[in-house]
């Protein structure tokens, strides 16, 4: 919300989970969070082979670890390789803390 309320020319891009209802319910809940009007910013990709992937990744500005979850090994490392800054936060459960570790074996807190 904050990304988007501070920077009227900024997108969200999600990609689109393989379970539909999953993509469904956070896509119902960012609706309701952000408005009518922010919600045209925010838009869920459908899933996509590994190159249109790491394409999509590299024309982006950063990627967000999300809080619960965490973006996983592969999905950390794919934005380390693409140079795509990752924000995170080392979470308490261990999805969460693949980001940190990441950031922590290459000498950056």
């Amino acid at each position: 919300y904050h990304l988007l309320k501070n920077d009227p020319q900024a997108h969200v891009l999600f990609f689109s989970d393989k379970q539909p209802n999953i993509t469904n319910k956070l896509r119902a809940r960012l609706q309701r969070l952000v408005g009518i009007e922010m919600s045209t910013r925010i838009v869920f990709l459908p899933r996509m082979d590994e190159e249109n992937y790491l394409h999509i990744l590299q024309q982006c500005t950063l990627a967000l670890d999300t809080l619960y979850y965490g973006g996983g090994a592969n999905t950390v490392y794919d934005t380390v390789a693409c140079g795509l800054p990752l924000i995170t936060v080392k979470g308490t459960s261990h999805s969460g803390r693949f980001g940190y570790a990441a950031y922590k074996q290459m000498g950056m807190e």
